[in-house]
């Protein structure tokens, strides 16, 4: 799934009901299960029965998969990330690594697509809550919002800033 197509079907994230959110999320399994080798390998290796984590209601759901133990570490992910790559991968990678001051030192990768739906989330999120868009229109434009570490979270937040 592309996230061009996740934008057009979940436009209005407020607003979606439960069964939706159910299912999108077992999209993203399926997505991963089929084409993308480290969890294709770990599928293939446990068999994980999909059935039994996506049904009941979103928050069993969302405590299955947490309690699957389908996590990882993160030297397996900075050692390996290629494998965490869907196959025919064609998009925009981005390596953040946290400076280590204020906990361990953090490693993570952005596909920059996702960035982008993020934001337009987020916007749509602070719109929501705190109704900027009617504040904050062509004639004010929001200057600044908050000043995050250095790296993609600043980059994120100055691409929402001025969406």
């Amino acid at each position: 799934m592309r996230y061009a197509e996740v934008k057009e079907m979940y436009d209005d994230p407020f607003h979606l009901d439960e069964s939706s959110a159910i299912q999108y999320l077992r999209n993203i399994f399926e997505f991963h299960f089929q084409n993308t080798p480290y969890w294709h390998a770990v599928e293939k290796k446990r068999g994980i029965d999909l059935d039994s984590i996506f049904e009941g209601s979103l928050e069993e759901t969302v405590e299955k998969i947490f309690n699957s133990g389908l996590s990882i570490e993160s030297d397996e992910l900075r050692e390996n990330w290629l494998g965490f790559l869907p196959r025919n991968y064609k998009g925009k990678l981005r390596f953040y690594q946290s400076s280590g001051t204020t906990g361990p030192r953090s490693f993570c990768h952005w596909d920059h697509e996702y960035v982008d739906l993020l934001v337009f989330y987020l916007r749509r999120a602070l719109d929501e809550v705190y109704h900027l868009d009617e504040t904050y229109n062509d004639f004010h434009q929001l200057r600044a919002l908050l000043h995050g570490p250095y790296g993609w979270y600043q980059e994120e937040m100055s691409e929402l800033v001025w969406s």
